[in-house]
């Protein structure tokens, strides 16, 4: 996933990968809250639906990016 040069990732990146652990971290904080509430389990649902939904979308995007950098595998006409 990223590209590690001489042990150490590039500087950009390093702050990406960062990002994204701060992201995930902030997700699972607020899965856990969600469990540890008394609110009605369908709201948990709901949250729970959101959250991946979100996943889903921050994947996609990351997915669209890699292969926007990526060369095109079309065959030469």
């Amino acid at each position: 996933m990223y590209k590690i040069y001489s042990g150490l990732l590039l500087e950009k990146e390093a702050k990406q990968y960062q990002e994204e652990l701060l992201k995930e971290a902030a997700q699972i904080r607020l899965a856990n809250e969600a469990q540890k509430s008394d609110m009605p389990k369908s709201y948990h649902k709901s949250k729970l639906l959101a959250f991946i939904g979100k996943a889903l979308a921050g994947l996609g995007a990351n997915l669209e990016e890699h292969a926007g950098n990526q060369p095109s595998l079309k065959p030469a006409e």
